[in-house]
């Protein structure tokens, strides 16, 4: 199965799929112009997992009022048009939610695929709808035909892998989200490592504003997955009325100190460290302590803050936990997890400071 890929962004969603439905570096090619998929087995099997991640997605929206429900971003005339022709081959009415819309083009991968070309998804090929957005980019525009047509496969492949590669809406302002796209580079692939990435959507909130959520969140992926190598977040200014959607900001990040660093875990201190991002993900408590530690410990891993400042904050509020149990004093559930996070602190500090 030939892919062709309109942009990189595109090419990430792709590669997200393939990591999903854990199809091999050696059963695909990356090419110029995209991917060769020499095994689509993978894909067949895999295609359950892409539903189950849609309809988690779908879940988790429904009932909240600033949320509508999961759909892809179309705004064009055109694109609908195009999108309603998909809906059309695959025997589907144009208000079936996406993971039924997955479900079925999964199930048709053992018949003959149609071979027609469609507009692509303003949200599969961000590049192309800048340039429309910036004046004097009419020559770059007419370069960027091919950014215009998807084959069927790779019109659909692509909103799977958008689907998998989608971890949450971020208010940005009062009222303005960004939609949080991860997707893995493909220069900083790791080939041994397949991610759990349906894991990481059961687990994963993205409810806190500001940098530590990402923090915590790369620090989450590197303890479950020893990814070495480099990941790209990007977030979307997602379509509304006739407005296309947008890159709002793009970040490369390299993971692979963390994961080497987190390689020399013991077993329980992973179980600790897993612990405490998890409470910082949590929604329903917030925990101002775990987002603290949480980013102390991202910080001294990449050698932005002092060492001796992680093991300070971490080991006092642990400390004054075990000076009250000593005097017999009433300790509070949310207290005896400082004493879990002084330890996972002061473990992390041993490994930090021989290897520094």
């Amino acid at each position: 199965m030939r892919i062709t890929s309109p942009s990189p962004t595109f090419t990430g969603y792709i590669l997200s799929l393939l990591y999903v439905c854990d199809i091999k570096p050696d059963e695909y090619t990356v090419t110029k112009d995209g991917f060769e998929i020499y095994n689509i087995e993978g894909l067949k099997n895999g295609g359950k997992i892409v539903e189950q991640i849609a309809r988690e997605i779908e879940e988790k929206r429904r009932g909240k009022k600033d949320q509508t429900p999961f759909i892809i971003p179309l705004t064009a005339k055109n694109e609908k048009k195009c999108y309603q022709q998909i809906l059309k081959e695959l025997n589907i009415q144009s208000d079936a939610p996406i993971s039924y819309v997955l479900e079925k083009y999964f199930q048709s991968m053992t018949e003959k695929t149609n071979e027609s070309t469609y507009t692509c998804p303003t949200c599969l090929a961000p590049e192309f709808y800048e340039f429309n957005r910036v004046l004097g980019y009419t020559e770059s525009r007419r370069k960027s035909d091919k950014y215009k047509k998807l084959s069927f496969d790779g019109y659909m492949l692509g909103i799977a892998g958008y689907v998998t590669s989608y971890l949450d809406r971020v208010k940005i302002t009062r009222d303005r989200f960004v939609e949080v796209h991860l997707l893995p580079n493909v220069e900083g692939a790791h080939p041994e490592i397949t991610m759990n990435w349906v894991e990481m959507y059961k687990k994963l909130r993205f409810g806190i504003e500001g940098l530590t959520p990402v923090t915590s969140l790369l620090m989450w992926l590197s303890l479950k997955t020893n990814y070495r190598g480099t990941v790209q977040l990007i977030a979307l200014n997602t379509a509304r009325g006739q407005n296309p959607t947008t890159i709002w900001n793009t970040f490369n990040l390299d993971l692979t100190r963390t994961s080497e660093i987190f390689s020399k875990l013991e077993e329980n201190y992973k179980k600790m460290l897993e612990r405490l991002l998890i409470d910082v993900f949590n929604q329903t408590v917030t925990n101002n302590f775990a987002i603290k530690i949480s980013q102390l410990i991202f910080e001294a891993i990449n050698q932005t803050k002092p060492l001796e400042e992680l093991l300070y904050v971490g080991s006092r509020e642990g400390a004054l936990v075990t000076i009250k149990e000593v005097l017999g004093l009433q300790i509070a559930q949310e207290e005896r997890k400082y004493l879990e996070y002084s330890r996972v602190v002061k473990h992390l500090f041993r490994i930090l400071s021989s290897k520094s």
